[in-house]
């Protein structure tokens, strides 16, 4: 019923997030749920409503045609029946969604992206600033929104930092001007073209005495804390050449170039 007695363009917000509140005043007082064909018209003249009823063999059959006025809430319902039993007229307060349990055996879960735990190649850190210019229009009418654009942001200048995964920085990149949005994506673009050219070239591991110990007396994968069993291979960090652990061959999936 909810499309039909509150549709979208009805809503007092074009940003609405909860629930439609007809479900409130829709009135079944003395009404079994879902109330049967035989109680619409009682349905109707309680809530200024107009409705019809349909079921499908074939082919459209209707159960009942509505005789309220042309003015009032139009609803259509559609009576699907099952094993005997007919489902479909107007319900009464219910949930959206039924809760469904996993069955035994998949009802336990454990954390699998163990390779979102390790550092990122580079991560950019990007802030702007923005002008804003008053936006000229009608006013709006507030029975059906309370929304109303008064200013228009425009970007005009920024600033980002590139951080390398062990934390060295690179100068600021600023800019200030007219399309800072679009020089900012470009300027993205450029960086992107200069960190894979250093993905492209992988340092070698370098491994000091205190890695070699670690390395040597290792027994669980540095990624997922899983016991080693069978071959193992050595993680680095392709930018830095830094050893970082050991993990199973085949085992969880690392980000590209961030080792090896």
């Amino acid at each position: 019923m909810g499309p039909s007695v509150c549709p979208v363009s009805s809503c007092r917000s074009p940003r609405q997030t909860s629930q439609i509140p007809h479900r409130r005043w829709t009135r079944l007082h003395r009404h079994r749920r879902p109330s049967p064909i035989s109680q619409i018209a009682s349905v109707e003249r309680q809530n200024n409503l107009a409705i019809n009823v349909f079921g499908w063999d074939k082919g459209v059959i209707v159960h009942r045609l509505s005789k309220q006025p042309e003015e009032e809430a139009r609803i259509n319902l559609l009576l699907i029946e099952k094993a005997g039993k007919s489902s479909g007229g107007v319900q009464g307060n219910r949930p959206d969604s039924r809760q469904e349990m996993p069955p035994e055996g998949k009802n336990k879960f454990n954390f699998q992206n163990h390779h979102k735990q390790l550092p990122a190649p580079y991560i950019i850190y990007a802030d702007f600033e923005a002008l804003t210019t008053k936006v000229e229009g009608p006013e709006l009418d507030p029975t059906k929104s309370n929304t109303q654009r008064t200013q228009h942001h425009e970007a005009c200048s920024y600033c980002y930092v590139k951080v390398r995964c062990d934390g060295q920085t690179e100068a600021p990149v600023e800019y200030r001007g007219r399309g800072a949005a679009e020089h900012f994506l470009r300027a993205l673009q450029e960086e992107e073209r200069g960190i894979q050219g250093v993905l492209a070239n992988p340092k070698a591991v370098r491994m000091t005495r205190e890695d070699w110990e670690s390395h040597r007396t290792a027994s669980r994968c540095h990624v997922c804390d899983g016991l080693l069993e069978g071959d193992s291979v050595r993680d680095h960090c392709h930018i830095t050449g830094k050893y970082r652990g050991l993990y199973p061959r085949g085992g969880p999936r690392v980000p590209p170039g961030a080792s090896g």
